[in-house]
């Protein structure tokens, strides 16, 4: 099935953050939160307390060392793997009650945080559910929401819908473009997002991206290609922040479910030139690109 592609650039206020030498130029610190999807819990909301609870350990440990994280990203749909829920707890409306805990975090300890929730939207009658990543800036505000536009087999298996926008996020660091697990397996879809960025004037600077499996291969082979820094927090396998020349940074592995526990790979990134600040503004356009396979 053929769709159309859309392109969404966000903008967000600049706000000041933690600055590093890298020789001699300004970094930013990201930390990809390494937890299982497998935590033996089978009540949707339990899991997002686990959730909840190792990112404020997690994020409150940085700051305790010194090294505060401005950036944090954690996996994909934390609701679905092991969940004896029906799709109607599993996803819920964004903005919502989840949303507005993660927005809380956010704020408390002053970091963009990217998560990736199943979302449910009852727009129009019967509820459609996504696969919906969403980042949050340091006051907690939503600034980004981005639905996954290639979908997994078992994702369209359990009626989920593609999304059909791709998105670049204006952020003190430089510009942030949100991709899903399954779609860097894209290749098409990952020049088409990165093609609409330069075309407007946006060269990412990092790609941030929720999963549930590693993409060994695909990761480093699109930070060499791109040029950008890759955020990767995985619950099926390790989470990676990986080198414009495809160099892993850090790599943190955990197969357990308890939130003490819970790792973070950290590395500090050059910043880009901040993005300007604007208002949040649409610009759209279109390419012959289906909702996946």
């Amino acid at each position: 099935m053929n769709g159309q592609l859309h392109w969404h650039v966000i903008g967000a206020v600049i706000l000041a953050g933690a600055s590093m030498a890298y020789g001699g130029q300004p970094t930013f610190r990201v930390g990809c939160l390494e937890y299982s999807g497998h935590t033996g819990l089978k009540d949707s909301d339990e899991k997002m307390e686990v959730l909840y609870e190792g990112l404020n350990i997690a994020l409150a440990a940085q700051t305790k060392a010194g090294t505060p994280v401005d950036l944090i990203v954690t996996g994909e749909f934390p609701t679905f793997m092991g969940s004896e829920d029906g799709m109607a707890n599993m996803a819920q409306a964004i903005p919502g009650p989840r949303t507005d805990r993660l927005a809380g975090i956010a704020a408390k300890h002053n970091v963009w945080l990217v998560a990736d929730l199943l979302e449910s939207d009852a727009d129009g009658g019967q509820p459609r559910v996504y696969n919906a990543a969403v980042v949050f800036d340091r006051t907690g505000k939503l600034a980004a929401k981005y639905r996954k536009v290639r979908l997994s087999p078992r994702e369209i298996e359990r009626g989920m819908r593609a999304g059909t926008d791709s998105m670049v996020v204006d952020t003190e660091f430089g510009p942030v473009v949100p991709i899903v697990c399954w779609e860097v397996q894209f290749a098409d879809y990952i020049s088409q997002v990165m093609a609409a960025a330069h075309r407007r004037g946006r060269k990412p600077r990092v790609i941030v991206h929720p999963t549930a499996g590693e993409f060994a291969k695909e990761l480093p082979q699109i930070a060499r290609e791109y040029g950008v820094y890759i955020a990767s927090a995985a619950w099926d396998g390790p989470s990676r922040v990986i080198g414009p020349d495809g160099t892993i940074l850090d790599e943190q592995l955990y197969k357990g479910g308890k939130a003490s526990e819970m790792k973070l790979a950290v590395a500090d990134v050059l910043r880009a030139s901040p993005s300007p600040a604007t208002q949040p503004a649409a610009t759209q356009t279109s390419g012959a690109v289906g909702p996946g396979r």
